[in-house]
Protein backbone atom coordinates (compact mmCIF):
# COMPACT_ATOMS: atom_id res chain seq x y z
CA UNK A 1 0.00 0.00 0.00
CA UNK A 2 1.27 3.51 -1.37
CA UNK A 3 2.44 5.22 2.25
CA UNK A 4 0.36 8.34 0.98
CA UNK A 5 -2.68 6.39 1.23
CA UNK A 6 -1.71 5.45 4.88
CA UNK A 7 -0.96 9.31 5.76
CA UNK A 8 -3.78 10.70 3.72
CA UNK A 9 -6.05 7.86 5.65
CA UNK A 10 -4.32 9.20 9.16
CA UNK A 11 -5.48 12.57 8.30
CA UNK A 12 -9.33 11.44 7.19
CA UNK A 13 -9.81 9.10 9.73
CA UNK A 14 -7.52 10.50 12.82
CA UNK A 15 -9.22 8.22 15.65
CA UNK A 16 -8.91 4.88 13.02
CA UNK A 17 -6.88 2.64 12.63
CA UNK A 18 -5.41 1.94 8.59
CA UNK A 19 -7.56 -1.49 7.64
CA UNK A 20 -5.05 -4.20 8.33
CA UNK A 21 -3.88 -5.27 4.78
CA UNK A 22 -0.54 -7.30 4.00
CA UNK A 23 1.47 -6.61 0.68
CA UNK A 24 2.42 -10.21 -0.61
CA UNK A 25 6.06 -11.34 -1.28
CA UNK A 26 8.26 -11.42 -4.96
CA UNK A 27 7.33 -15.06 -4.89
CA UNK A 28 4.23 -14.81 -3.90
CA UNK A 29 3.01 -12.13 -7.06
CA UNK A 30 5.19 -14.47 -9.13
CA UNK A 31 2.92 -17.32 -8.48
CA UNK A 32 -0.20 -15.59 -8.78
CA UNK A 33 0.95 -13.74 -11.54
CA UNK A 34 1.62 -17.15 -13.49
CA UNK A 35 -1.54 -19.06 -12.25
CA UNK A 36 -3.69 -16.40 -14.25
CA UNK A 37 -1.46 -16.46 -17.59
CA UNK A 38 -2.59 -20.21 -17.38
CA UNK A 39 -6.16 -19.61 -16.54
CA UNK A 40 -5.63 -17.19 -19.35
CA UNK A 41 -4.19 -19.63 -21.97
CA UNK A 42 -0.85 -18.37 -21.98
CA UNK A 43 2.93 -19.43 -20.75
CA UNK A 44 2.94 -18.93 -17.46
CA UNK A 45 6.34 -17.34 -18.08
CA UNK A 46 5.00 -14.75 -19.95
CA UNK A 47 5.56 -10.84 -19.36
CA UNK A 48 3.73 -9.34 -16.46
CA UNK A 49 3.05 -6.40 -18.90
CA UNK A 50 1.12 -9.22 -21.41
CA UNK A 51 -0.50 -10.63 -18.52
CA UNK A 52 -2.19 -7.15 -17.36
CA UNK A 53 -3.16 -6.31 -21.01
CA UNK A 54 -4.68 -9.98 -21.85
CA UNK A 55 -7.17 -9.22 -18.91
CA UNK A 56 -8.05 -5.92 -20.14
CA UNK A 57 -8.73 -7.24 -23.24
CA UNK A 58 -10.67 -10.01 -22.39
CA UNK A 59 -12.44 -8.20 -19.25
CA UNK A 60 -16.07 -7.05 -20.07
CA UNK A 61 -17.37 -3.20 -19.50
CA UNK A 62 -19.92 -3.65 -16.53
CA UNK A 63 -22.57 -0.94 -18.41
CA UNK A 64 -23.78 2.02 -16.41
CA UNK A 65 -21.26 1.42 -13.65
CA UNK A 66 -18.46 3.56 -12.21
CA UNK A 67 -16.49 3.57 -9.21
CA UNK A 68 -16.65 7.14 -9.19
CA UNK A 69 -20.44 7.26 -8.18
CA UNK A 70 -21.50 8.34 -4.65
CA UNK A 71 -23.44 5.68 -4.31
CA UNK A 72 -20.79 2.93 -5.72
CA UNK A 73 -20.43 -0.19 -3.26
CA UNK A 74 -17.79 -3.13 -4.31
CA UNK A 75 -19.69 -5.67 -2.43
CA UNK A 76 -22.97 -4.60 -3.72
CA UNK A 77 -21.19 -5.23 -7.30
CA UNK A 78 -19.84 -8.38 -6.44
CA UNK A 79 -23.34 -9.86 -5.21
CA UNK A 80 -24.82 -8.21 -8.45
CA UNK A 81 -22.46 -10.14 -10.38
CA UNK A 82 -23.09 -12.97 -8.88
CA UNK A 83 -19.12 -13.59 -8.09
CA UNK A 84 -19.07 -15.74 -4.17
CA UNK A 85 -15.99 -13.58 -3.00
CA UNK A 86 -13.81 -15.07 -0.49
CA UNK A 87 -13.40 -12.88 2.79
CA UNK A 88 -10.02 -11.44 1.84
CA UNK A 89 -9.55 -10.18 -1.78
CA UNK A 90 -5.83 -9.08 -3.75
CA UNK A 91 -5.26 -5.74 -4.96
CA UNK A 92 -3.11 -5.76 -7.99
CA UNK A 93 -1.59 -2.49 -7.86
CA UNK A 94 0.46 -2.44 -11.29
CA UNK A 95 1.59 -5.20 -13.69
CA UNK A 96 0.84 -8.38 -10.81
CA UNK A 97 4.27 -7.34 -9.15
CA UNK A 98 2.52 -5.45 -5.98
CA UNK A 99 -0.31 -7.03 -4.67
CA UNK A 100 -1.62 -6.39 -1.70
CA UNK A 101 -4.37 -8.40 0.48
CA UNK A 102 -6.85 -6.94 2.58
CA UNK A 103 -10.43 -7.79 3.61
CA UNK A 104 -13.87 -7.39 0.90
CA UNK A 105 -15.48 -5.75 3.87
CA UNK A 106 -12.77 -3.11 4.68
CA UNK A 107 -11.60 -2.18 0.71
CA UNK A 108 -15.58 -1.88 0.00
CA UNK A 109 -15.90 0.53 3.26
CA UNK A 110 -12.42 2.54 2.49
CA UNK A 111 -12.69 2.12 -1.31
CA UNK A 112 -12.49 5.76 -1.72
CA UNK A 113 -9.75 6.17 0.39
CA UNK A 114 -7.32 3.12 -1.00
CA UNK A 115 -8.93 3.67 -4.87
CA UNK A 116 -7.36 7.22 -6.41
CA UNK A 117 -9.28 8.10 -9.25
CA UNK A 118 -6.58 9.25 -12.30
CA UNK A 119 -3.89 7.96 -10.82
CA UNK A 120 -5.35 4.10 -9.74
CA UNK A 121 -5.87 1.22 -12.06
CA UNK A 122 -6.41 -1.96 -9.94
CA UNK A 123 -7.32 -5.32 -10.89
CA UNK A 124 -9.40 -6.93 -8.00
CA UNK A 125 -9.91 -11.16 -7.50
CA UNK A 126 -9.34 -13.71 -4.23
CA UNK A 127 -7.72 -16.51 -4.14
CA UNK A 128 -9.47 -18.44 -6.57
CA UNK A 129 -8.55 -16.80 -9.35
CA UNK A 130 -12.47 -17.05 -10.62
CA UNK A 131 -12.71 -13.68 -11.32
CA UNK A 132 -11.05 -10.28 -11.68
CA UNK A 133 -12.60 -7.03 -11.59
CA UNK A 134 -10.25 -4.22 -13.17
CA UNK A 135 -11.08 -0.58 -12.23
CA UNK A 136 -9.42 1.75 -14.60
CA UNK A 137 -8.39 5.69 -14.13
CA UNK A 138 -11.63 6.81 -14.95
CA UNK A 139 -13.65 4.50 -13.14
CA UNK A 140 -15.10 2.46 -15.71
CA UNK A 141 -15.41 -1.43 -14.33
CA UNK A 142 -14.94 -4.96 -16.24
CA UNK A 143 -14.77 -8.00 -15.00
CA UNK A 144 -13.38 -11.41 -16.20
CA UNK A 145 -14.74 -14.96 -15.38
CA UNK A 146 -12.80 -17.63 -15.61
CA UNK A 147 -14.60 -21.16 -16.38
Amino acid sequence: MDEIKIENFAREYPASPFPIFRTLTTQETELIRGSIAKRLGLCPSISSLDVVCTVFEKAIIIPDTSAEDDNFNLENLIRELDIKAQEKVFINWYRFDNIDEISLDDFSRYFDDLWYPAADAIDIFDDTLEWILYVDYSGSISVLKFQ
